[in-house]
């Protein structure tokens, strides 16, 4: 479970890499149709310098429950975690939204000095071409 300080560290950690915070919940319909792109993305940019981390924003008490499996049904083996609670969920959203006001899916990319460097929200979350372009742009 994270709190917007062990999230900012978790992605400070990552420095070097451009990296991924996909945030998602079981509820979600959509987030959850979009998982399996996770891997796809990790595969495919992975050894170029990129990291997916996937942030649940389901009740904390879901995390075994439903998230989990609904990660490892998607293939997901990569970073995941879940926020500690709406406390923590509402931080988040006032850390990185520019025009995000909790919907989900919601991508944020960083790029390799840890900076912020995209929002992807919506519908455009879910959009798998959207997010390998504005990934491209962050690599070599």
């Amino acid at each position: 479970m994270v709190d917007l300080e062990a999230l900012q560290t978790l992605v400070a950690a990552q420095r070097g890499k451009v990296v991924l915070l996909d945030f998602w919940a079981t509820w979600c319909a959509p987030c959850v149709a979009s998982l399996p792109e996770l891997a796809v993305l990790q595969a495919r940019y992975g050894p170029r310098g990129f990291q997916v981390i996937a942030v649940s924003f389901d009740d904390a008490d879901a995390w075994e429950r439903k998230a989990l499996p609904a990660l490892r049904r998607a293939g997901w083996t990569g970073p995941a975690v879940i926020a500690r609670d709406r406390g923590a969920q509402n931080a988040i959203v006032a850390w990185l939204a520019e025009n995000w006001r909790s919907e989900l899916p919601a991508r944020y990319l960083f790029d390799r000095e840890g900076g912020k460097a995209h929002e992807i929200l919506g519908a455009d979350a879910a959009d798998g071409a959207l997010a390998a372009e504005r990934i491209g742009t962050l690599l070599p």
